[in-house]
């Protein structure tokens, strides 16, 4: 626990870095290394799915370092390192012009489906391949892709590949979704939900209230202002969490009350300080039952 405290820069006195070492990193790497071992064959592969600001880069990271102690590699990818080219957002913002919900990357339909599937499919094939880098800087903070040239390069054995993301692990509503979020719902089953079939395990880090987001929000871009960084105003941080409210508010619920993968879905609440309300049980014994703390 301390070294991996150490190496995530957390503060091993603190008792929010405790909480989170022994309550949260720890028995969720573990209840991964449960699912792994019900498994014939590697890699395994591992969804997350959390709010906006919620701690799932440090988690990700978290796990990559127990995994490398454990002498096995752990490739973590994220849903935004699949964004469509600067070229190709603008193109879709174009043939969406009365939907605010496509105007700019983010929602379901600014991710390249195809490639997320096809670098997937390599990784568990164990074949070389290249994850792209997503540049959100570019273009006045439009974004872009990296050049290919500055991908990460992937090749030998890998035992485990954590896909994480805010809306990864959404499934499509049909005609519950209308309005502006009709067109998202359509991109959504296009190009995240054919993964899902893929999945070994997922993990969901469940929010009481997904409002928290504009507070870790502008938690974020605060410090960003006090560094005398780029940052958004508060009035534009609540403009830009906006816009992933629609999804949020139609497809969690669904998300929060079903599992995603069946017997392999493990739900951690956190609370508003991104700390588990309870430690996640142990990895379970057998195939038929579902981690879900309350």
């Amino acid at each position: 626990g301390e070294r991996l405290a150490a190496s995530l820069g957390l503060s091993r006195e603190a008792a929010a870095t405790r909480s989170r070492l022994y309550w949260l990193y720890l028995p969720v790497y573990e209840w991964i290394r449960g699912q792994m071992a019900r498994r014939a064959e590697s890699p395994t592969l591992v969804g997350l799915q959390c709010p906006q600001g919620g701690g799932k880069t440090t988690m990700c990271e978290a796990l990559r370092e127990l995994f490398e102690a454990d002498g096995q590699r752990c490739v973590v990818m994220s849903i935004d390192d699949f964004y469509r080219t600067h070229a190709e957002l603008e193109a879709l913002a174009e043939r969406h012009a009365s939907n605010p919900l496509l105007d700019g990357r983010g929602n379901p339909g600014t991710h390249d489906g195809e490639l997320m599937r096809t670098t997937v499919e390599a990784l568990l094939a164990r074949r070389a391949v290249r994850i792209p880098r997503y540049d959100k800087s570019a273009h006045q903070g439009r974004g872009d892709r990296k050049p290919a040239h500055e991908w990460l390069d992937v090749s030998g054995p890998v035992d485990v590949v954590v896909l994480e993301g805010w809306c990864f692990g959404f499934r499509p509503r049909g005609a519950a979704a209308t309005g502006h979020l009709a067109d998202v719902d359509r991109y959504l089953a296009a190009d995240l939900a054919p993964l899902y079939d893929a999945l070994h395990a997922m993990i969901v880090l469940r929010v009481s209230d997904v409002a928290v987001v504009y507070a870790w929000r502008e938690q974020a871009e605060r410090e960003l202002r006090l560094r005398g960084k780029g940052a958004m105003t508060p009035d534009q941080v609540i403009a830009f969490v906006d816009r992933y409210m629609p999804a949020y508010r139609l497809y969690l619920p669904d998300l929060y009350a079903t599992d995603l993968v069946p017997a392999a879905t493990l739900a951690v609440d956190i609370d508003s300080d991104r700390l588990p309300v309870s430690p996640p049980p142990p990895p379970p014994d057998d195939e038929s039952t579902t981690a879900s703390p309350r």
